[in-house]
Formats: C-alpha cells, structure tokens, sequence
C-alpha cells in the first residue's frame, strides 16, 4: 500500500520472484487511483526482496510473511523519495541504506563459472581476481573484514531502529554465507595456485550454522548446494545408490533439517533430470514426493520432470533461426536429414572455453560426414563474441542468441554449458554426460 504525488502514470508493476521455492515470477500491475493511493495483498511462504518498477525505474524492497509495508513517493523524484511506514518500515529503510554502503554487481555477464564435482561455483570478475591474486591469509582476512564491516553495519542500525528477526535471518546472506561461499569457492578453485592443503577446509567439515530464514537470499542457497557438493565429493557411493545426484540427495536428508533440508533435495532431483537420463532420476523423485511436507517444493521437481519427458530420445527439437558469425541465417529445418550437435555457451563461462577447446579434436572424426556441430553463444554482444571466436580459432557452425531469440526458453537453458544431440528426423538423441570422448563415442553410433 502507499501513495504517489505527482503520478505520472496510473500503475506500478510489483515483480515477485519465487523460481527459487515453487518455480513461479509473478509479475501484478497494482492501478494508481485519482488520489495517488494504490494497494495490494501478497502471499509470502518466506521472507524475500520483492521489486518495484515505477516509470521506468525501479527498486528493492523487503517483506516477511504477515508483514504490512506503506511506500510513499514524489513520482518525479522515483526512487530517491521513497518514504516507508508500517511493520516492515525499517528492515526497507535498512536495506536501502545497505544497498548504498554496500553496492553489488549481479549482472550474470559480470560471472565466471568454475565447476567442481557436480556443482559450478559463480564468481564475481573482480572477486575471482582477488582469489587469484591473494594468498589464502591475506584473503581471508579480507573476507571476515568485509563479513564484519555488514555485521556493524546491521547492529548499529538495529539499534536505532529495532529489526525483525525474519530481516536478521535474511541479512546472513549478505554477511555469514556470502564469506562462507568465498572461503569454500577459493579452496576449490585456486587450490592448487596457492598451493593449499586438506586442513583449509577444516572450516566446512562439521556441520555449520543453517538458518531458514535466509532461504529467501540467493547466497545462502547457492551455499547450501556448494557445502553439499563438498561434503560428498570423493566419498563412497552405497551400492544401492548409482549417481552422484542420488548420493547428494540421501545426504542432505540425513544431514539437514528444515525447509533448507527439501529444498537442496528438490534442487538436486531437478538437476538429476537436467544432466542424466530421466530413469536414473526417478527413484529420487518419487522419494522426495513421498517425503517432501513442503508442497510448494514440489514443482521444482515435478516441473524437472515434466521437462525431461519434453526432452527425452524421441521427442521433437524446437526449431529455431539464428545467424552465423558471417550474417547468415541458419535454421534447424535446414539441417532435416543430418545429425545435429547443438552446444550453447558464453565466453565468461570457463568450462565452456575448455569444452570448446576440446571440441576441436573431434571435427576432423566427422569431417565428410552426415552431422553438423551448431555453437550457439550467449554473450551480451556480438562483438565479444566474434572475437573470442576469432581470437581461439573455434570450428563449427558458430551462432549468436540475439535478444529476440527464444531458443533458451525453449531448450530450457538456465545455465552453460549445456548441449544437446538432434537426430536426423529432428528429434532429441541420447546426449552423453562426461568428456568429449564420451560424446564422440555416441555420435558415431548414432551416425551408423
């Protein structure tokens, strides 16, 4: 609820993001009456930053299930005269301050992706030079100085201002899980660069604080999946049990607790579906359905399952039209009778470099024969793109995802890399998990 002086236009947009709980964005345009006053009702399971969009501008605000929040604002002066009332005034007084003091870039071009059994760390550029660039005391320090330095900043501002605990759960992800996640990241990455031994992860091996109340910050989550990652990288795998998705699964129920506990469970089942063939999937699908209590959970898995039904050996490709490196356009159709490996990738992504790298071991296998290599890439510009592919001399069909294009929605492509094999009648093959000798094997089968 609130007011608008001054209203420009008669709505504001509300955009709810909740991907991460029950894979839904909800997207509600609130109308602005003749006096300036709007109001709605939302259904909140967690506590959550939700955005507000206003003329073209928008902003971040903070609310916690049962919570009332009144935004006022001069439309002119949109957001910068934000003033807040009601139960939830200061926790959105506090994170504006926050966002101020402390600015974060999320912008997904900005990340560099380093995989690690079967979870992808994202680093920031800047803080991957860092890692890069500091020997693990000196790093360290700077990550419990910088954990500190929003720790004071949240007990002087509660102390003016006395914040909810739901608000104090949430900031964990700022504070505790943002370091937590650094400090795991650089082991795993810069290991062997800065030389470090088993006993660094001393800090990870017992189990750590969790708190449900942060699940609604994306820190906390992703290091919840990279702790469990950890945990369960190189240990032994009951007989009973066949993949490493199957062995994370039983190790966060065992081992968690809470709504963190079913929800690493139904990240893992859908990523099951994503990277393995769908029956080594279903014994842990059908677990955590029996077991999950939380129902919003439930569509996480579920709608993995539904999509590895839409991309199993048999079903029908999507069809697109995208253009190559040269400006010509290429469609699928155009390829009917031939055997199609299409790859999508970024040049920030470095396991795509690698792959690409690796890939040009396989073209001269197939030279002469009925298969085509398509390389699509999602760079923010053509520019970087043309000259990564120049620069590194990668072969194939290379194609760009301009921003018109709806191909990632319709392979379901939410992180890179990630690739597929289309037979020649159009329809989705077998796409092996594992190295480019592993394809090579597939693709010359298939090509029989």
């Amino acid at each position: 609820m609130g007011t608008v002086s001054k209203a420009e236009r008669n709505y504001l947009e509300l955009n709810i993001d909740k991907t991460w709980l029950d894979n839904s964005m909800l997207t509600e345009l609130v109308g602005i009456n003749a006096e300036g006053k709007f109001g709605i009702s939302l259904q909140l399971e967690l506590a959550q930053t939700i955005t507000l969009h206003y003329n073209g501008k928008q902003v971040v605000l903070f609310l916690a299930p049962a919570d009332t929040l009144f935004v006022d604002f001069d439309a002119a002066k949109f957001p910068y005269s934000l003033h807040f009332s009601g139960a939830a005034a200061a926790e959105n007084d506090c994170l504006r301050r926050y966002q101020e003091e402390f600015p974060e870039d999320l912008d997904l071009f900005h990340f560099r992706q380093y995989p690690r059994n079967s979870y992808y760390y994202k680093i920031h550029e800047a803080e991957d030079e860092l890692m890069r660039s500091k020997n693990p005391e000196v790093f360290l320090q700077e990550l419990r100085r910088e954990q500190l330095k929003k720790e004071d900043f949240l007990q002087q501002f509660d102390q003016k201002a006395a914040l909810d605990q739901s608000f104090k759960n949430y900031f964990l992800g700022n504070s505790l899980y943002k370091r937590l996640y650094a400090q795991l990241a650089y082991g795993h990455i810069y290991k062997g660069r800065h030389r470090l031994d088993s006993s660094y992860f001393h800090f990870a091996d017992s189990l750590p604080n969790f708190n449900d109340g942060a699940l609604g910050h994306r820190q906390y989550r992703e290091w919840l999946l990279a702790w469990v990652n950890y945990r369960c990288e190189g240990s032994a795998m009951a007989d009973s049990i066949k993949t490493e998705y199957a062995k994370q699964y039983y190790f966060t129920k065992e081992h968690l607790e809470g709504i963190s506990r079913y929800w690493v469970m139904a990240q893992l089942v859908a990523t099951a579906f994503r990277k393995e063939a769908p029956e080594k999937a279903l014994p842990i699908y059908k677990d955590f359905l029996l077991s999950n209590p939380y129902m919003e959970l439930d569509r996480i898995a579920s709608d993995a399952f539904q999509r590895s039904k839409q991309f199993a050996a048999g079903s029908p490709a999507p069809t697109f039209s995208l253009q190559d490196i040269d400006d010509n356009w290429l469609s699928l159709r155009d390829l009917q009778g031939k055997l199609v490996y299409l790859d999508f990738w970024a040049s920030w992504c470095r396991p795509c470099i690698n792959k690409m790298q690796a890939m040009k071991t396989l073209y001269p296998i197939f030279e002469g024969k009925d298969i085509v290599f398509l390389h699509v890439n999602l760079d923010k510009s053509p520019e970087i793109w043309k000259n990564i592919v120049k620069e590194q001399g990668f072969g194939g069909i290379q194609l760009y995802n301009n921003s018109d294009a709806s191909i990632t929605q319709d392979y379901e492509v939410l992180a890179v890399p990630k690739f597929f094999v289309i037979s020649k009648d159009g329809n989705f093959a077998f796409a092996p998990a594992g190295n480019v000798e592993k394809l090579a094997e597939t693709l010359l089968k298939l090509l029989k």
